[in-house]
């Protein structure tokens, strides 16, 4: 017999999953993706797309409890991991799926003070974005601090003329 297996594990591997959404990856259309892979893509794309309309507006309203009933309904009982997964991210995709969808920088920036408004767990989330995207930034200036520093070092090796110095 194995001791240890079974729901609760599964359970808790859903949990570590579901904490490793990363918000750069949520953009207009991730939930339209997620539900056509739910259903082993046998969803037509117009179904699919309505269905994600329908699921995110749901996450966006209500009770954690009212939303999960919800889901169930709309989604069935056999897409459970699915519907999990979108309660252990709730927040994530429907503020990331909203800037996504944001027509112009004033209606994004309309959202982020919206977000920063509603308290740390969704300020939270805007600094995953805005972290994201300064870490891209600082990789890009370190590299080219590198650069610049590994051609520096060349360029004293060699005696800045391009030929290596050769001691005698």
């Amino acid at each position: 017999m194995q001791m240890g297996g079974g729901i609760d594990d599964d359970e808790e591997q859903g949990s570590q999953r579901g904490n490793d959404l990363n918000v750069q990856d949520i953009d207009a259309y991730w939930l339209q993706r997620k539900i056509s892979q739910a259903y082993d893509q046998n969803i037509d794309p117009q179904q699919s797309q309505k269905l994600a309309e329908e699921v995110l507006k749901i996450l966006a309203e209500g009770d954690d409890r009212e939303v999960e009933t919800k889901l169930l309904v709309h989604l069935q009982f056999d897409k459970f991991s699915l519907i999990k997964y979108l309660l252990q991210n709730r927040l994530k995709v429907v503020w990331c799926t909203r800037l996504a969808r944001a027509e112009d920088q004033e209606k994004r920036k309309e959202i982020e003070e919206e977000m920063m408004g509603l308290g740390p767990d969704h300020a939270a989330i805007l600094e995953q974005l805005h972290a994201t995207r300064a870490t891209a930034k600082e990789r890009q200036k370190n590299l080219e601090k590198s650069i610049r520093e590994e051609a520096r070092r060349l360029k004293d090796e060699t005696g800045g003329d391009g030929d290596a110095s050769v001691a005698s």
